[in-house]
């Protein structure tokens, strides 16, 4: 999988990713984050939001409560929208999301944070 630094972002762009990376990672030190969406293909305009893709192995609503509370700070800083789409590895990779649209999506433009 391509790297952020594929990308044409700014600046800008590339150290508010690092701090969503940095961020997530306090919650899920190892878990990988995978841009997708408009951001990705160079379709987004300026009120355009951020698709992250995070992959824990279990996932509860305690987990994503703690996630999305973190991301929000950065969304109130940053004056944008964080979109995480938090599913569990095993379900993402076998179960029932593997044939879904948003999937296949992802497999042809997600990048790494």
């Amino acid at each position: 999988m391509k790297t952020v630094d594929v990308l044409q972002l700014s600046a800008h762009e590339h150290a508010f990713l690092e701090k969503v990376r940095k961020t997530v990672h306090k919650v899920l030190p190892h878990e990988p984050l995978i841009l997708f969406g408009s951001k990705v293909r160079g379709e987004a305009g300026p009120e355009s939001d951020w698709d992250i893709l995070i992959l824990p192995q279990r996932v509860t609503s305690e987990l994503k409560h703690e996630i999305r509370a973190a991301l929000y700070e950065i969304e109130l800083e940053e004056g944008v929208v964080i979109n995480p789409l938090i599913l569990p590895k095993m379900e993402w990779e076998k179960g029932r999301f593997r044939d879904h649209p948003i999937h296949r999506r992802i497999d042809e433009e997600g990048v790494l944070v």
